[in-house]
C-alpha cells in the first residue's frame, strides 16, 4: 500500500471517530431551594470531563463478500470543561432555569413542591436543544511536493433533549439530584471519496438519526464564601443504549445497542440574590417585621348608684 494511501485511511479514520463522540449535558449546578420572586442565580462550573460512548454495531460485507460488524468506540478525558446554569424567581415557588453546556441551551421551570427552614425538594421540567458541525480533511503531498486537501467530511449534529430533574437539598447545604432525558439526534455527514485525477471522485451522503434514554445523578454541597456560593459536584449520565437508523445514500439499515456514559467532577462558583418573598434563607427563618400596636386606653367601669 502506498504511504499516501495509508495516511489517507488513519487520517479519516481519526475524523469518523472524533466525530463520533456526542456532547453532553450532564452537571447540576444549584439546589431546591428557591429564590422568591425577583430572586436570581448565575453560576459557571469548570471541572474535568471523562466521556465514553460506543455506537450500535453495524453489519455488512467486505470485498470478497463475507460478512463484517463495525462498532465504532471512541472515549478521554477533557479539561477544562464548562458548564454554566442561570435561575430567576418568578414567585415563592416557582422559579426560571436555564442550563448551558456543550449539548446546548436547556431552558425550564423549577418548581418547588415543599420548603422549610430544613430541606427542600424540586422537580424541573425542561426542553434542550443544540446544533453542531464539524469539518475535517486530509492533506497528501504528492509527487511534485505540494499539498492538497483530499476526503473532506463534514459532519452536522442537531440534538433535542426534552426531560426533567428532581433535587433535594438540606439546610446544611448537601444537596443530591436525579435525571432523564430523552435525546433524540439527526447526524448528517457529507463525505468526498476517490479522486478526480482518475475520474473516480464521488459524494457520498450519509444521515444517522438515533433515540436514546439518559439517566443521571448528582451530588454537592453548596458553602458561602464571601460574596460567592462554592458547589463542589460529582455528576454522571449513562445512556444503556440505542436505537439507530443509518441512510447512506438510499438505503436505510436500523441498528440498535451501543452505549454511553460520562462523568464530570465539577466546582460551580456561583453568585446569588435571594428575595425577601422567600420564606427561608439558607435555613434560617426571616426576621419579622415588627408592627407596633396601638395602645388600649384603659376602660373605666362605671359604679352603680344606690337607690
Amino acid at each position: 500500500m502506498r504511504p499516501a494511501m495509508l495516511r489517507l485511511i488513519t487520517f479519516t479514520s481519526l475524523a469518523v471517530l472524533s466525530a463520533c463522540v456526542t456532547p453532553r449535558s450532564i452537571g447540576f449546578g444549584y439546589t431546591a431551594q428557591p429564590l422568591g420572586k425577583g430572586g436570581a442565580e448565575v453560576g459557571v462550573a469548570l471541572g474535568a470531563l471523562y466521556q465514553a460512548e460506543a455506537q450500535p454495531p453495524t453489519s455488512g460485507t467486505n470485498a470478497n463478500g463475507q460478512p463484517t460488524t463495525e462498532q465504532i468506540t471512541a472515549n478521554g478525558w477533557s479539561a477544562p470543561h464548562f458548564e454554566g446554569n442561570a435561575q430567576v424567581g418568578i414567585n415563592s415557588s416557582l422559579g426560571l432555569n436555564v442550563h448551558f453546556s456543550a449539548a446546548g441551551v436547556q431552558p425550564g421551570l423549577k418548581w418547588t413542591l415543599a420548603h422549610n427552614k430544613n430541606v427542600s425538594l424540586a422537580v424541573v421540567p425542561q426542553f434542550g436543544v443544540g446544533f453542531f458541525s464539524h469539518r475535517s480533511a486530509t492533506l497528501v503531498s504528492g509527487v511534485d511536493g505540494r499539498e492538497r486537501e483530499t476526503a473532506p467530511v463534514t459532519t452536522q449534529v442537531l440534538l433535542f433533549q426534552p426531560g426533567a430533574k428532581v433535587i433535594f437539598s438540606h439546610r446544611s447545604g448537601f444537596y443530591a439530584g436525579i435525571g432523564y432525558d430523552l435525546i433524540s439526534m439527526r447526524r448528517t455527514q457529507v463525505s468526498t471519496i476517490g479522486s478526480d485525477t482518475n475520474g473516480t471522485l464521488q459524494t457520498v451522503n450519509a444521515v444517522s438519526t438515533s433515540v436514546g434514554h439518559q439517566l443521571g445523578a448528582a451530588i454537592g454541597v453548596s458553602a458561602e464564601a464571601g460574596p460567592l456560593l462554592l458547589k463542589p459536584e460529582l455528576a454522571v449520565i449513562a445512556i444503556p443504549s440505542f436505537d439507530t437508523t443509518y441512510t447512506r445514500d438510499t438505503v436505510s439499515v436500523p441498528s440498535s445497542g451501543g452505549f454511553a456514559f460520562a462523568i464530570f467532577p465539577s466546582l460551580t462558583i456561583a453568585v446569588r440574590h435571594v428575595s425577601k418573598s422567600s420564606r427561608y434563607v439558607d435555613g434560617e427563618d426571616e426576621a419579622e417585621e415588627e408592627v407596633e400596636l396601638p395602645l388600649e386606653r384603659p376602660v373605666r367601669k362605671k359604679e352603680a348608684v344606690p337607690e
